[in-house]
Formats: C-alpha cells, structure tokens, sequence
C-alpha cells in the first residue's frame, strides 16, 4: 500500500527460516531487523547477541497441543499416559514443555514422541496430541474434515509473544527515526490486512503460487485473535509478560542467571510509533 515509501523507507522484507536465522542475520548485521520468538530473544541476549525487542506482533502465544476430539482431552490433566508429538527445536517447544511443567507431566506421566510438521501421526493414531502453532497444523486437519481439542498454553498463564520485531542496540541507535517509522507503517499495514483479509491473502498469494486460498484465509483469520486481543494495540508489549517468561526460562535451566529485561526491551520506541501514527 506504499506506506513505507511514503515514509521514505526502502524496505526488503526478506523470508527467513532455518537457512537464515534471523537473530544471527540481524546480529551480523546482513538484516537490520528481524522477527523471532521472545524466549529466543532472551536466550540469545544472555548469551551476548546485543540485541533489543521493539515490538511483539504476536501478543498472545499461539502454541498449541491438540488432538482429535474422540481422544477426550481437553486439560492438561488428560495428558497423562498419552503420546504427546513435539517438534523439538520448534518455536512451539518451549511453552508447551512450560505446561508440562505447570502441571508436573513428566516422562513417567506423558510418551515423547518426535514430529514433523506433517500432522499425519495424530490421525493415523501414531500420538494422542500434536504440538504446533493454533494457527496452522490444527486447521489443515480440520480441513480434512476431523474435530479437534486444543490446549493453549497463554490459557494457562504461560504466554510467549511471537513474532518479536527486534534489532540491535547499535542499529537503534543509528537509526531511530527510521525504526520508529517502520513500526508506524508496519501496524497500519497489518490493520489494512485486518480490515481488508480478502485483498491481503490474494497479496499473499501473489508471492507463493503455491499456497491454497481457503487455507490462507483460515490462518489469517485464525491470527486476528493473537495480533491484536480485545483492548490490545498491535504490537503491544506487557512488562509482566516479559518477567514471567524469564522466570519460565530460569526454572526450565534454559537461563543460567537473569536477564537484565530493561536492557532487551525497549518500549519508547513502540511508544513513539503510536504517538506518530494517531
């Protein structure tokens, strides 16, 4: 929509991914943004990536464990004694082994079982209960035509921003006014998608011709809920959620020693953005 063209910003929005990662690309400098997870945010600044979080574009985590709706699990408590499918160094890994935790689900309680992101194991009987994002593999097996039960973890107070805008402290220092401007133009972007879903997965899919419509749509859709939660502005970071990830971190032994979060946090410039773009 040339927002940030009329903003004088010359944006490459490059796909990243396992090949590219985008803590280590932005820390290189190669990217001057990027986006990952907020524990991965943390991990990676304890152990010494300067790296700074602007914004969360994922406000409520969108982790998931579900199953088929015959299986009869609907707590956590009805995870015990069943073969749980977890995709291990997945984004969706940590919280969900946080939920374990909560609810003292230990290897004599639950059977590990390693996964792709195929859900075919959970139909085909191979696991009870399949880890990955609400707003992906859960709906590809709806759309097979099975109902489903899920387990959100944020349910549970174990919330995990994803999509974590970030750069580092020396970038932010060099180019504020531009950073600022790019999250302006970034959130107007993204309630356009909101307030227009049609044109934005018809956008989409000019990029991937391979990408089905209906499935796009049903993410989309599925996403709204986890950008913006009701009274929630795009893009809007809690101390507390902050804080009570660190704790999650520590206590699985992910984070040796606590992370100074004043440091990792920056929430003027988000501050900022806001103010510019009423």
């Amino acid at each position: 929509k040339g927002y940030y063209k009329d903003d004088g910003l010359a944006v490459d929005l490059r796909p990243g991914g396992m090949e590219y990662p985008s803590i280590k690309m932005v820390t290189l400098g190669d990217d001057e943004l990027g986006m990952t997870s907020a524990d991965q945010i943390l991990l990676a600044r304890a152990k010494g990536a300067p790296i700074v979080a602007l914004a969360a574009m994922y406000q409520k985590s969108p982790a998931v464990l579900f199953s088929l709706k015959k299986r009869g699990i609907l707590t956590p408590n009805d995870l015990r004694g069943k073969r749980i499918g977890i995709k291990y160094g997945d984004n969706s890994e940590i919280p969900i082994r946080a939920l374990f935790r909560k609810f003292d689900l230990g290897p004599k309680d639950i059977k590990e079982v390693s996964i792709s992101y195929d859900p075919s194991p959970l139909i085909r009987g191979q696991v009870d209960a399949f880890a990955d994002f609400a707003i992906n593999a859960p709906l590809s097996v709806q759309e097979k035509g099975y109902e489903i039960n899920e387990i959100l973890p944020a349910d549970y107070g174990i919330n995990m921003y994803a999509d974590v805008i970030f750069t580092t402290e020396s970038t932010l220092q060099k180019k504020r006014p531009a950073i600022v401007a790019f999250l302006r133009d970034t959130f107007r972007g993204y309630q356009y998608a909101i307030d227009h879903p049609d044109e934005a997965v018809a956008s989409t899919l000019r990029r991937d011709a391979t990408l089905k419509a209906d499935h796009e749509r049903r993410m989309f859709d599925a996403s709204i809920p986890y950008w913006k939660p009701a009274g929630m502005r795009l893009g809007e970071m809690k101390a507390g959620d902050w804080s009570s990830l660190a704790d999650i971190l520590l206590a699985s032994g992910l984070l040796k020693e606590k992370v100074q979060l004043d440091q990792v946090i920056n929430y003027d410039v988000l501050k900022e953005a806001y103010q510019e773009g009423k």
